[in-house]
């Protein structure tokens, strides 16, 4: 038994007022509302009873959520919730291995080729490539919060890319020099590691966004 327009409109205004508006999760609990509830009508049930009764399963999902790996102070439904906080720990699994790789290796190369920082432009160079890659988060953020199309990956580049710039402007050489290499004399593993997760987060933040890209033109396609 198929759901008409009124009977899709309650459906579409239940999944507004719980604020699930993230498309990739929206279309997919709407699907299987529909499913759910025209399978209870095929049983005798009225639209109203098995509504109902679907609210009811969905509500411990969608309720309020937040959690200490974005920060309490976002909120948002709970499906929606733990799949960025699953995003999040995958990003920073993947952020941790690659950096300690690269880390490994640049330090590796400094030691073989005797470079110091004293005699190198590393400062001027890791500041033009660290505002090179803020002004890439802050376009992409600019992006998402004007598209009115949202998905889970656009909502957690947005709430993870304040946080990156920060980052970023304050271990920047150019703006504070506290952080940078040529008070150094010689290149440490430590402070090579540090610069490496941080330009290695915010790529893999910004490749995050291709996800987000995807699934909206995607979704206009068809």
């Amino acid at each position: 038994m198929k759901l008409n327009n009124e009977q899709l409109q309650s459906i579409y205004n239940y999944l507004n007022y719980k604020e699930l508006v993230q498309l990739d999760l929206r279309m997919e609990v709407l699907d299987h509302m529909i499913v759910s509830i025209e399978n209870e009508m095929e049983g005798g049930s009225t639209f109203s009873e098995a509504f109902e009764e679907e609210c009811k399963k969905w509500n411990p999902e969608l309720k309020p959520y937040s959690s200490a790996w974005l920060g309490l102070i976002y909120s948002g439904p709970k499906l929606m919730m733990q799949k960025c906080v699953r995003l999040v720990k995958g990003l920073y699994l993947k952020t941790l291995i690659l950096a300690l790789l690269i880390s490994g290796v640049l330090f590796g190369v400094t030691n073989i080729l005797s470079l110091t920082p004293k005699n190198s432009m590393i400062d001027d160079l890791l500041g033009c490539g660290l505002l090179m890659v803020s002004a890439i988060l802050i376009y992409i953020y600019y992006t998402i919060s004007n598209n009115e199309a949202k998905t889970t990956h656009g909502y957690f580049i947005k709430i993870n890319t304040v946080g990156i710039v920060l980052n970023l402007f304050i271990f920047n050489p150019y703006i504070n020099n506290a952080f940078g290499f040529s008070s150094l004399e010689s290149f440490s593993f430590s402070h090579i590691a540090v610069y490496t997760f941080l330009f290695t987060h915010a790529v893999l933040s910004i490749c995050m966004y291709d996800k987000h890209r995807e699934f909206i033109n995607h979704k206009l396609a068809s």
